[in-house]
């Protein structure tokens, strides 16, 4: 099964994108840089004729951004792992393309992927 995600960076929680930096001890100035980088957007919405006043996001990844597509890996970076917990399953990862698939000798006696699906965390 492939999987390319549409709208990743713009649904990125930051947050834990920090923590996971902290995590992989992302350490010195790089953290802080990161912080103002995504701390400094902007958006405004049209509606038809409508216009909003900026506000400031805190959510997502700005896009075209060389770094945006690295914080991204970093983010996805730990999802390989909870697939793990599922026999057979293997998983790869390319920019925001998620590559699923089951390697068994043979098919018919493998147990049923899915069927450990729920022990998979929330939002997985």
């Amino acid at each position: 099964m492939s999987i390319d995600f549409k709208g990743t960076y713009d649904t990125v929680w930051r947050s834990k994108l920090m923590s996971k930096l902290k995590m992989y001890r992302v350490r010195g100035n790089i953290p802080n840089w990161f912080g103002r980088f995504l701390a400094q957007r902007w958006v405004k919405v049209w509606w038809d004729e409508a216009e909003s006043k900026y506000k400031q996001s805190n959510i997502g990844l700005p896009w075209g951004a060389f770094s945006s597509t690295i914080l991204f890996n970093i983010y996805i970076n730990d999802l390989p792992e909870h697939f793990k917990k599922i026999e057979g399953i293997k998983v790869s990862l390319f920019m925001d393309d998620v590559m699923i698939w089951l390697s068994a000798k043979n098919y018919n006696k493998t147990k049923n992927p899915g069927e450990n699906y729920e022990s998979l965390p929330k939002g997985t």
